[in-house]
């Protein structure tokens, strides 16, 4: 299930503490379900040095994806940047392969 586009999300990060966001874009290869390159999803800039690993929570409580980084201060387009979390449960065994197709 792909997150909702420009839905509510959550996290608390180490550096930020609790904050909502919003999702604004994924990469569409996460429908391909396999560990292969690493997929993400992305809101809007509001992780700090620090948050990594934190867990980006839909509004259906459903975690995401973990935080990885974000863009430059100075870049001009601004967003944090979250591993798919599907691929990351798939590269740990955290469950069965074959419920997801892969």
């Amino acid at each position: 299930m792909s997150p909702k586009l420009y839905g509510p999300a959550f996290f608390t990060g180490a550096a930020s503490g609790y904050v909502r966001t919003r999702i604004t874009s994924f990469d569409t290869a996460i429908f391909d379900r396999k560990p292969g390159p690493m997929c993400r999803v992305y809101t809007e800039p509001d992780t700090a040095q620090g948050d990594s690993g934190a867990a980006l929570i839909d509004e259906e409580d459903y975690i995401v994806g973990f935080a990885y980084g974000r863009s430059p201060y100075d870049a001009p387009i601004q967003y944090s940047s979250w591993v798919w979390a599907e691929q990351v449960y798939i590269a740990h065994d955290l469950f069965d392969h074959e419920t997801l197709g892969a």
